[in-house]
């Protein structure tokens, strides 16, 4: 009886397993999201001069008032949504004038 009632081919079917499945990731990832208390969100790129070195990064934050650099302090670095203790790191804020 239930191979005759519908098909796995059935697009209404497809859209129900996706959607389900979607929710579940969606569920997953904010149940493992971790708190970070005086943290904020960076947009980072790739060093384009190669200055840097394994485990550095450079800082920099501009507000309407301010403009300052990150400098010797250790920070926490993670991809969004971070799943894998891999996607974290520590890593060692600098700044190099030339």
């Amino acid at each position: 009886f239930l191979e005759k009632s519908f098909s796995f081919d059935d697009p209404l079917w497809m859209d129900v397993c996706q959607a389900r499945y979607q929710f579940l990731i969606r569920n997953y990832v904010d149940k493992t999201r971790i708190p970070v208390s005086k943290g904020c969100h960076l947009i980072g790129i790739a060093d384009p001069l190669g200055l840097l070195r394994d485990g550095e990064i450079f800082v920099r934050i501009v507000t309407n008032t301010d403009d300052f650099v990150l400098e010797d302090v250790d920070a926490m670095v993670f991809r969004n949504p971070c799943l894998h203790p891999g996607d974290l790191r520590i890593v060692s804020a600098v700044n190099y004038t030339e």
